[in-house]
């Protein structure tokens, strides 16, 4: 009787927890169709040079990349094995070198690689960061190292890296690190060194479209944080293995149509 009882009861929260769970997963999707939809909007430029204030809606896409990836890691239990994240790695790495030569084609005058080996980095500090030992802080150290030296190389440099891990904190930790996931995310989103974005945005060379690129890009993280909280009731398609071919394949089709309207 007492086993009954005792079966009877946990029945409930672990029907929660899956509810939970399925919920969660919604609202990832969510979130990484709504980052999908904005990379797209931002390279829609290179079709319709005349519109560059598209950008604007573009700056939303790789906090929410970023944020989405934070997302996928705090999920794992702490104890979860370090050769549980190989495949996905190796992933991101083959994809990151597939992915060059469209994004060379579409940005032939581009001086930083294509984005997934910034998002690469971040996902080696993000995963370092979640295992609670020396060995954890001493890799997610040493990743950030790599990343400041290849900063002239990372498109949006060593803080873009870096943006992963404290969207993870935010998860984790709130306010305090939410606020500064949307400074981070505001500072890489500019493609000017910090100084002279301030100086740009200061009363005497004031740029709207710059005050509206830093908004959008320090909003992005605390609107997708909000995502992530929703219940969502509609059925969202899963985002799965299959996008990791999202980002080289519209890469190349956004050329071939640039190629058509410049013919």
């Amino acid at each position: 009787m007492v086993m009954l009882f005792g079966m009877k009861a946990l029945k409930f929260p672990i029907g929660l927890l899956l509810n939970s769970m399925q919920q969660r997963a919604k609202a990832q999707d969510l979130l990484k169709w709504i980052a999908m939809l904005s990379m797209v909007i931002d390279h829609l430029r290179f079709i319709f040079p005349s519109m560059d204030a598209l950008i604007i809606i573009g700056r939303f896409a790789f906090p929410l990349f970023c944020l989405a990836m934070a997302a996928n890691v705090q999920r794992l239990p702490v104890s979860t094995p370090v050769i549980y994240h190989f495949p996905y790695l190796v992933r991101l790495s083959v994809f990151a070198v597939i992915s060059e030569l469209p994004y060379r084609l579409l940005r032939p005058e581009a001086d930083t690689l294509n984005i997934l080996p910034t998002l690469l980095l971040g996902l080696l500090i993000c995963l370092s960061l979640q295992y609670p030992s020396r060995a954890g802080l001493l890799s997610a150290i040493s990743f950030s190292c790599i990343a400041i030296l290849l900063n002239p190389w990372l498109m949006y440099g060593a803080l873009g890296a870096l943006l992963p891990a404290v969207c993870l904190a935010g998860l984790i930790y709130g306010r305090s690190f939410v606020l500064l996931a949307m400074l981070l995310s505001a500072l890489c989103n500019m493609s000017l060194p910090t100084l002279n974005m301030l100086l740009r945005l200061s009363a005497s060379h004031f740029n709207p479209q710059d005050g509206l690129l830093l908004m959008s890009a320090a909003l992005a993280p605390l609107l997708g944080i909000i995502v992530l909280q929703q219940k969502i009731s509609f059925s969202v398609f899963p985002v799965t293995a299959w996008g990791y071919w999202f980002y080289p394949v519209h890469l190349l089709i956004i050329y071939l149509i640039k190629l058509l309207f410049i013919s």
